[in-house]
């Protein structure tokens, strides 16, 4: 259901992230190094429920827990996650993919320990990817969705999979479209320095779909990375 404001309605499922961030200028590995700051928060979905955008109102159903140790580099606008399960009975979908919603995103796929059902489904279903794990056992939930994003470093992932649902891959010099195999729509923006990119793909996978949903996927393409980049501005410590 539309919100009474007009903003889209967003259910967010993933796995429930308790995050912990620590900011360095430069990872030097091997090294002993300094950090400049550091907090504990939920993360994933939370990115997206806890950035407010303009335009779309969120639920989230979290799926299992997990701890996570957030590096972010600033200077290289680049974060390292790493991951473990520590609660994987939380179930807050009891087997039901949620119908009253504009639009469901599945968050994390691929760490997600849970089977989900997206065939058939009575709304929009989009999906993102974060590991290095293959992509074919993925192939039917994929093509029953309406977008799927993952990060352009992960392209070759998809070498083997030809999918009419679009293929959204970005990172932080634009994105790209892939429907069928082909390079449909890109664009392109400039590397933008001292960004704490952490949950970055999150907020551009939420502004994508409020702007696929509104105005058709090729401006989707044109302009969530800079909108995305200019949210990051505005808002990071």
């Amino acid at each position: 259901m539309t919100l009474a404001n007009g903003a889209l309605d967003l259910c967010l499922i993933g796995p429930l992230y308790e995050d912990t961030i620590i900011q360095l200028n430069e990872l030097n590995l091997g090294e002993t190094n300094k950090f400049v700051s550091h907090e504990t928060r939920k993360g994933g979905m939370y990115n997206v429920s806890r950035a407010n955008l303009d335009g779309i109102g969120t639920t989230c159903f979290p799926i299992g827990k997990k701890k996570a140790l957030i590096l972010s580099e600033q200077n290289k606008s680049r974060r390292t996650s790493i991951v473990k399960d520590t609660d994987t009975s939380l179930d807050t979908l009891n087997g039901a993919l949620p119908t009253i919603f504009d639009w469901v995103h599945i968050m994390y796929l691929d760490d997600l320990n849970y089977d989900l059902q997206v065939e058939n489904a009575e709304v929009p279903v989009s999906v993102d990817f974060c590991t290095l794990s293959g992509r074919d056992k993925y192939v039917d939930i994929i093509n029953s969705c309406e977008i799927v994003f993952d990060s352009r470093e992960r392209k070759d992932l998809y070498a083997n999979i030809i999918t009419a649902t679009p293929i959204i891959l970005h990172d932080e010099l634009g994105c790209e479209c892939i429907i069928s195999g082909k390079a449909r729509y890109e664009s392109q923006t400039a590397f933008v320095e001292g960004l704490h990119v952490n949950g970055a793909g999150d907020i551009f996978s939420a502004i994508f779909i409020r702007e696929y949903n509104s105005e058709g996927i090729e401006r989707a393409v044109a302009v969530t990375p800079t909108l995305t980049t200019a949210f990051i501005l505005r808002n990071q410590k």
